[in-house]
């Protein structure tokens, strides 16, 4: 009978197993296998002791025949895994390891199993080996626990794992666990698993899609399982999409066939041999018939039969034949015969002695983000813990942090768990989860269940009563605790609670979910009140201080007021000056505009006088050009007469010679003519000329009349732009004088504003502390875990900031100081200002500037000392406040 062993790694843990060993049986035969220090230890403990043993380096079938017992020394957990598959057609071997990190407490396990291939047969296998069936995997699986790969169901395909998990899961799933842990993988003859799914899928809540299978006919019901593409796929499909795990060196493979045993119709001893090798490959401790005897359970809910070779007389010939013709590849990759006979796998004694291999990458060190915006933090998994960190931090190198800095960082071993911390707080995290255990103790007693459901989670509808404390009533109500506070007699708690909130003083009346958070409020509340206290002695001090400084500041503000008096009242005689200036210069304007009047008279006359004298001038060089022309005429009539003269002095002579012969007279006919249309010619040219004349004459007269008429015109527009510009200085004059005036005043407003402005700004410094003692206040009231050791820390803190703060306040009083010598400055050198308007208002506005500067630099100062003093006194409170929680 073989059984498997594992111990401690070390020598003391060794020598005892040889102990018992030899106490059973002083003369067995031991073999030591290893050459490790550890395995000679152990020969030369046996030699002392006069016991004879073995020691091998491996345990080959001819050096160990004759062994009994097998001690393995090796303490590598991968060479141990391959030194103990050489017994792995052992029989009748007991056999003792050490416990390495390949032991089967140390690695998960995940189950993959084909629908009605004895699924419940492969949980009942790997919990009898040992491991605790947790079921649905968490984010860090742990060992000695087996899995699921998805979800809570063991039937997961090989492509839904690879190809849509990984496109769902961050970094490709490549840290998921399965790659570096074992793995069953259960499967069994296709046409068995076909007669099981028919007899049992169309069964009523038995799968969701039972209606879709016919529940009067075993034959249509398996033609449709066989055969139908549209739902779950061919018979071929569905299984050939589990084959791929066959081929992963961390999956044991095994056939339903081997693991049924003699319950089943099977082999016992092909059975407890493959026990065997799955124990030597898990490192899980155990006898294999033992294990062998807890895996038939025939109260299964999906148990129907559990025999082997059933599909021979459930399914007609011609059905196991045309499958066997068209699923040659399936039936020879699962390893069954293809002529149909019922016979165990081909290969299975290949990957019964088949050693499995893990993948040596390890990704926990690594930082990643499995998920982002919860509650403003990313969720990122490091180093089998879950950590919370803020978005606002960005990329935090957590391999790079101590482990104190990582202890810091919210963090849980589960993604829930984190969750629930960051909702919920891990004090009341830690009080639920005890009040969920206590539940759980108390379930197990049946007298109990009532008692504890009503004092953990049935609502209490009556006000009750459960303690006083720092005067206040705690009452249990509604699952919730409430304080009152005793002074307001009897409280309606039946009334909507916003109503409370709203009615009572947060300082009378508080709501928690514990009644340990309720104590804390009460004990903050406490302290918080001596605090007020402490707050209202400082701020009378602080107020008397003000009270001072107004009084100094009332003072300087007389006097400033007398001096800008005088200021105003020089700044009124200047006015007075300038309004005399002012009339004085209107007056000019009116003389000017007298005088330019008269200037306008003088020269239209003169105009008028120069016209007439170029009109009679005109008129004269007309009368001569006309005396000219006229006697042109009369020589050009004279000439006329003369050519009519000879003309009849030619006609007379043409009369004496009309006897001459006729060409004499045609010849003096035709001279004739010639010297007549000779005459009409000049005639004609000269009538011409006369008409150029007159016109020419009538151009000049017209350039003449437009000549007068443009001198007039532009005389005139002279005159009125003249008229014009006069207005215009006259109308800018006063304008400017208008604005001279309105400048004074608006300077005089700024001027007063300025000095408002100064003192409310000196006022609002001086009620700054005023609001940082507020902040503080309702900081402190936030603190609700404060204790009274810790308020005499904290007061220490206080004073030592009232210190600084006094510090500043004397730093505020030399800045005010030197405000009233730089005011005083600026009385001095108002008193000094000119009669003159111009530089009476250009030293007001250099004055307001330089006060605008010197305020900028007041508040600039007030600033930083303000920021000095909060960043010291924040720290403070903040390192208060981190060692409240850090005590919590």
């Amino acid at each position: 009978m073989n059984r498997l062993s594992f111990v401690p790694p070390t020598q003391d843990a060794l020598i005892a197993t040889l102990e018992g060993w030899w106490a059973q049986q002083p003369d067995a035969t031991i073999a030591i296998v290893g050459n490790a220090p550890l395995a000679q230890s152990l020969v030369k403990h046996a030699a002392q002791r006069g016991k004879p043993v073995q020691p091998l380096n491996r345990l080959s079938p001819e050096e160990s025949a004759s062994a009994q017992y097998v001690l393995f020394t090796e303490t590598d957990g991968e060479k141990l895994a391959a030194a103990l598959m050489d017994c792995v057609d052992r029989p009748e071997l007991t056999v003792v390891a050490p416990e390495t990190n390949w032991y089967f407490s140390q690695r998960p396990l995940f189950l993959v199993t084909i629908p009605k291939s004895g699924t419940h047969l492969a949980y009942e296998l790997a919990e009898a080996l040992g491991y605790e069936g947790a079921v649905e995997l968490p984010e860090f699986p742990e060992g000695g626990k087996w899995y699921c790969l998805e979800y809570s169901n063991s039937h997961t395909v090989a492509r839904d794992f690879f190809v849509d998990s990984v496109r769902r899961a961050p970094f490709g799933n490549r840290h998921h666990a399965f790659m570096r842990s074992p793995a069953l993988f259960i499967y069994r003859h296709p046409l068995d698993i076909l007669v099981s799914e028919a007899h049992y899928y169309h069964r009523d809540g038995k799968t969701s899609f039972a209606g879709w299978l016919p529940d009067d006919s075993f034959e249509a019901r398996l033609d449709k399982l066989l055969n139908d593409p549209w739902l779950l796929g061919p018979l071929r499909e569905r299984l050939g999409a589990f084959t791929p795990w066959l081929d992963f060196p961390n999956v044991i493979s095994f056939s339903f066939e081997e693991l049924i045993g003699a319950a089943g119709g099977a082999d016992s001893d092909i059975q407890q041999r493959l026990i065997w090798s799955i124990q030597l490959k898990l490192h899980a401790p155990g006898n294999p018939r033992e294990i062998a005897a807890r895996l038939f359970n025939p109260e299964s809910a999906t148990f129907r039969e559990g025999k082997i070779g059933g599909f021979v007389k459930q399914l007609p010939p011609e059905v196991i034949q045309h499958f066997l013709n068209d699923n040659q590849d399936l039936l020879t990759r699962f390893g069954y015969p293809a002529d149909g006979t019922i016979a165990l796998p081909t290969h299975n004694q290949t990957w019964r002695r088949r050693s499995p291999k893990y993948s040596s990458a390890n990704f926990d060190k690594m930082p990643m983000t499995l998920q982002s915006g919860f509650l403003g933090c990313n969720l990122v998994r490091f180093d089998g813990r879950i950590y919370a960190l803020p978005q606002n931090v960005g990329r935090l190198p957590l391999a790079t942090l101590s482990s104190e800095q990582l202890a810091a960082i919210p963090s849980a071993p589960t993604i829930d768990e984190l969750k629930a911390l960051l909702m919920m707080g891990r004090h009341s995290y830690n009080q639920r989860t005890e009040s969920l255990i206590s539940l759980g103790k108390k379930l197990v007693d049946a007298d109990a269940i009532y008692h504890a459901a009503n004092d953990e989670w049935i609502i209490t509808d009556t006000p009750r009563i459960i303690d006083s404390y720092h005067g206040f009533n705690l009452i249990e109500f509604r699952n919730f605790f409430i304080a009152i506070r005793q002074t307001l007699g009897e409280v309606d708690l039946y009334v909507d609670w916003s109503d409370l909130i709203d009615k009572f003083n947060h300082k009378d009346l508080i709501i928690t979910g514990t009644i340990s958070e309720l104590k804390l409020e009460i004990d903050g509340l406490s302290i918080t009140q001596r605090f007020n206290k402490l707050i209202n002695i400082k701020s009378e001090e602080k107020e008397n201080r003000i009270s001072r400084l107004e009084k100094e500041f009332s003072k300087i503000y007389s006097k400033y007021t007398a001096g800008f008096s005088n200021i105003l009242t020089n700044a009124t005689k200047s006015q007075s000056a300038l309004d005399h200036k002012v009339s004085h210069t209107q007056r000019e304007i009116e003389n000017t505009d007298l005088s330019i009047q008269m200037l306008f008279e003088d020269s239209i006359s003169i105009n008028n006088q120069r016209f007439l004298k170029f009109e009679q001038e005109q008129s004269q060089l007309w009368k001569k050009e006309l005396d000219s022309i006229k006697i042109i005429s009369n020589d050009q009539i004279n000439t006329v007469a003369q050519i009519g003269a000879k003309i009849l002095e030619l006609n007379n002579e043409l009369v004496r010679t009309r006897h001459i012969s006729e060409a004499t007279k045609i010849s003096l006919e035709n001279i004739c003519n010639n010297e007549l249309l000779d005459a009409n010619n000049r005639i004609l040219q000269n009538n011409k000329e006369l008409s150029q004349l007159k016109i020419q004459i009538a151009e000049v007269h017209e350039s003449a009349m437009k000549i007068i008429d443009v001198n007039f015109d532009k005389a005139h527009e002279q005159i009125q732009y003249c008229r014009h510009e006069l207005m215009k200085i006259k109308q800018k004059d006063q304008e400017n004088c208008q604005a001279m005036f309105e400048a004074n005043q608006t300077n005089q407003v700024i001027f007063l504003q300025q000095i408002s402005q100064l003192r409310t700004e000196l006022l609002d410094i001086l009620n700054h502390n005023q609001h940082e003692y507020i902040t503080l206040h309702n900081s402190c009231e936030a603190s609700q875990a404060k204790t009274l050791t810790m308020f005499g820390q904290f007061y220490d803190d206080i004073n030592r900031n009232y210190e600084a703060l006094e510090k500043f306040q004397k730093e505020q009083a030399i800045l005010i100081e030197s405000v009233k010598g730089e005011i005083s400055e600026i009385i001095n050198h108002y008193e000094k200002i000119s009669s003159s308007s111009k530089k009476f208002f250009t030293n007001i506005e250099d004055a307001i500037k330089d006060i605008i500067l010197k305020e900028k630099d007041l508040e600039i100062r007030t600033k930083n000392i303000e920021e000095n003093w909060l960043v010291t006194f924040g720290k403070k409170i903040n390192g208060f406040i981190g060692l409240i929680k850090w005590k919590k």
